[in-house]
């Protein structure tokens, strides 16, 4: 499964769903950009110590 981020993603929770088997990818969508984006990103800078959690422990990041 992939992981939908928003401004409120947790690291942990994403490090914790990718070491558990949970997620396999987190999707970023950016709000508004896409059908069906409204609960998207909205600051990107928001998850600057998720984007760096994922990179420590090899998640992909699937861009829209």
């Amino acid at each position: 499964m992939t992981c939908y981020l928003t401004d409120e993603t947790s690291a942990d929770d994403i490090g914790d769903g990718f070491a558990n088997g949970i997620f396999a990818a987190s999707k970023f969508y950016p709000a508004h950009a896409t059908t069906n984006s409204r609960h998207g990103v909205r600051d990107v800078a928001s998850l600057h110590r998720v984007f760096a959690r994922m990179e420590r422990i090899g998640m992909p990041l699937l861009l829209s």
